[in-house]
């Protein structure tokens, strides 16, 4: 009996509740890490799902990925049948340039929707590189198409920041 009696204890407590305080994890992060400064410091993670918003009277804390975001490169650049197609920067805050080699530009248009796939700009596409002003719209993902002969050339996704 003497043997059982150390088993026994722990099955007591396995059922007592005593262990049963667990915590599981909520998601599978890609990455993450500590950061430190003189304020104090933190712990991030990447690809957290999850997340919590935090008020106190010195402001506010919100934990956790509330939004994809996806990184794209500085400018993205397509070639098709000797036609280049470019767009940059790209996240972009206030202004976007098209830039289009290879065909004449006057026979293209651009035209830019939401995710809800809503026109919200279009124009002609002048010269090999033309502006499209972001300034009046929020921060969030966009797609920028360009057209030719109402045949759809290319598609963007573009990132606008604040």
């Amino acid at each position: 009996m003497k043997k059982n009696k150390p088993l026994l204890i722990i099955f007591s407590m396995l059922c007592s509740g005593v262990f049963m305080h667990v915590h599981a994890q909520e998601s599978v992060n890609a990455s993450g890490g500590n950061a430190s400064g003189a304020s104090g410091t933190a712990s991030y993670s990447i690809g957290q799902v999850a997340y919590t918003s935090n008020t106190g009277s010195s402001g506010n804390a919100s934990q956790g990925v509330q939004q994809a975001y996806t990184i794209s490169p500085a400018g993205v650049q397509i070639e098709e049948n000797g036609t280049s197609y470019s767009v940059y920067p790209n996240p972009a805050s206030s202004k976007l340039i098209l830039q289009v080699d290879g065909v004449q530009s006057n026979q293209q248009l651009y035209e830019l929707f939401d995710l809800q796939g809503k026109a919200l700009k279009k124009g002609a596409i002048a010269s090999n590189q033309t502006e499209i002003e972001l300034l009046d719209l929020p921060a969030a993902t966009y797609f920028l198409r360009v057209v030719q002969n109402n045949t759809v050339k290319q598609t963007f996704q573009i990132i606008k920041t604040k």
